[in-house]
């Protein structure tokens, strides 16, 4: 199966005024191959037990080896083919204080799901995994009003995790990947006993996981320099080792790693534009973009460069890592929106 990209836009935002979000699957080509519309979670933010900041943006898709599910609404499941088919498949039980995120099993027999109740301060969690078809076999695995979790997907028959230790509030819009993930757990989805940790979501003392998750694991970015954003971008496994390629930045921004995990691609250096790093050396390209735009590969080759916040008439754009890339035209994507991930699911 061809592998796509995920777009998910935003046209006017995730606060009180939004309008729902478009979701695209995006082929290397350039073609948009199939599209939907969602509604989005309810927004709980100013007047909030975050004392006036924003719940955390969690990821609305998952994908899994041949469908691609995504929230529509609070608790509403649903399912886009590349055919364009679409359907409901389950609901989970998000509400306008529980934020709910999911992560669908790439055989599609399970899915694990967090529930953030922010109608108590701090807000509460619960983590369980059932069978997506029925609810059957349902198991809680954890909660917690000290430490929050959200699946982000499944690697080796083992839950992925975004953690954090802080309450999940946001004052800022910057993310550094598409899961608002300050670092993984990678847990047993029986029991939820942790395997491994990958990154940090300190980049002074850690690494910060940067980008979409590949099968060689994430980007991240550590920072070198007491003020600026001089540094470099890495690479953490599945086991959180960190990798030998380090690709020096002398800007805030953002990266990802191919699957193959040999080479780094990244927005944007000083002058605001994307590279390439790996084997064949450092190309720039033709994409101009600002720290808060994300890339990732679509496969080993094809790199596709979303915008968080687009410019006027900016659409996403997509490049070959494997030619070189100097003066290279990116190809234009007609639609909106960040990479939230990659179609089919290939984590392992």
């Amino acid at each position: 199966m061809q592998s796509l990209g995920i777009l998910v836009g935003f046209v006017n935002g995730t606060g009180p005024q939004s309008a729902g979000y478009d979701l695209a699957l995006v082929a290397p080509n350039g073609k948009v191959v199939a599209k939907a519309h969602a509604a989005a979670r309810a927004s709980i933010g100013t007047g909030g037990t975050g004392g006036g900041a924003a719940a955390y943006d969690l990821p609305e898709v998952s994908a899994s080896s041949t469908t691609v599910y995504y929230l529509d609404g609070d608790s509403n499941v649903r399912y886009l083919n590349s055919d364009g088919s679409s359907g409901q498949v389950t609901t989970v039980p998000g509400t306008k204080m529980v934020h709910a995120a999911f992560a669908v099993t790439p055989d599609n027999r399970r899915i694990a799901v967090s529930l953030l109740n922010y109608a108590v301060s701090p807000p509460s969690l619960r983590l369980y995994v059932q069978d997506l078809h029925g609810g059957a076999n349902h198991v809680e695995i954890f909660s917690s009003q000290h430490a929050w979790v959200w699946p982000v997907g499944w690697h080796a028959g083992k839950l992925v995790l975004a953690a954090t230790s802080s309450p999940p509030f946001s004052q800022q819009g910057l993310v550094w990947n598409p899961y608002s993930a300050p670092e993984y757990h990678v847990v047993d989805p029986a029991d939820a006993t942790r395997l491994a940790t990958i990154g940090s979501g300190d980049f002074q003392t850690g690494c910060q996981p940067s980008g979409t998750l590949t099968a060689a694991g994430t980007a991240c970015y550590h920072r070198t320099a007491t003020a600026g954003g001089a540094g470099y971008f890495s690479t953490l496994d599945w086991g959180g080792r960190l990798g030998s390629l380090r690709v020096q930045s002398d800007a805030w921004g953002t990266a990802a790693v191919a699957p193959t995990g040999d080479s780094l691609t990244g927005c944007c250096d000083s002058g605001g534009t994307a590279w390439i790093d790996g084997a064949g050396g450092r190309f720039t390209t033709q994409v101009h973009a600002s720290v808060q735009d994300w890339p990732c590969f679509i496969d080993d080759a094809n790199i596709l460069f979303g915008f968080l916040y687009p410019a006027a008439n900016q659409h996403p754009q997509i490049i070959n890592a494997r030619r070189n890339m100097d003066g290279m035209v990116p190809i234009q994507v007609p639609a909106t929106g960040f990479c939230a991930g990659v179609f089919p699911a290939a984590l392992d």
